[in-house]
């Protein structure tokens, strides 16, 4: 369903008149930067932009950022009755913390519509969850001792566990360990992947993308570390490399 963004704005502005000047502001940035290639605004992003501003403003204490925070939600609200502009409203609510997130007391905010956007999202974020990928994380905690809290603060900063996050933040480390002869430290880590390995698609599909896919080139720092690799992990690093251009 097309959404009329124009008149969205202007209803958004007469709601919130402090919200204007927001808009001009960002304006004014896409101009000074638009030949660095930044995109043009949109009421899409502008109010993607909101979601994240003007929750961490209302956190940050102040009563005028409390204000305005209310009053966009009250006019929000009312939007969301409307079927042409509650998807578009939920542009916004998609940006606001899950329940038990940093700042995810914003959420007692919400009238009932926008809390019903926001828990159906949660709801079908629930459902793409993998359990194997988060039990997968969870071992490589028990298991791969320097890298546990590592691990556990991702448990407590994400409602939903990213399993592709955790494991490609772990490459430039590990491949810099590698570098630097610290090769018994990462080696249960490669031990743990390569046990895991072939046992799981959702799993086999995080190490693949997330871990083997990003390791370095050869004649790259820390390349030296498929040497390290176990079998299984070394082929899949094989096949990939052929399919390469």
């Amino acid at each position: 369903m097309v959404v009329n963004e124009r008149g969205f704005l202007r209803r958004l502005f007469k709601a919130v008149p402090a919200l204007r000047g927001e808009w001009d502001r960002a304006q004014a940035v896409y101009v000074q930067n638009k030949s660095a290639g930044l995109r043009p605004l949109t009421p899409g992003s502008f109010l993607i932009g909101l979601g994240f501003g003007t929750v961490h403003s209302w956190a940050e204490g102040g009563a005028e950022a409390g204000d305005q925070l209310r009053a966009l939600l009250a006019f929000l609200e009312n939007e969301a009755a409307d079927p042409e502009t509650a998807e578009f409203v939920g542009r916004f609510v998609s940006c606001l913390p899950d329940p038990g997130e940093r700042d995810s007391a914003v959420l007692e905010l919400l009238g009932p519509r926008l809390r019903e956007l926001k828990d159906e999202q949660v709801r079908r974020e629930d459902e793409s969850v993998s359990p194997a990928v988060v039990a997968f994380l969870r071992r490589l905690a028990d298991e791969v001792p320097f890298l546990r809290q590592q691990v556990l603060e991702h448990f407590g900063e994400y409602r939903n566990p990213l399993g592709h996050v955790v494991v490609g933040g772990l490459v430039r480390e590990v491949c810099d360990r590698y570098a630097d002869g610290q090769v018994d430290l990462i080696r249960p880590l490669l031990a743990f992947l390569e046990r895991e390995f072939e046992q799981d698609p959702d799993v086999d599909n995080v190490i693949a993308v997330s871990f083997v896919e990003m390791l370095p080139a050869p004649g790259q720092p820390g390349a030296g570390i498929e040497h390290a690799l176990g079998p299984k992990l070394r082929a899949e690093l094989n096949r990939q490399r052929a399919w390469r251009p």
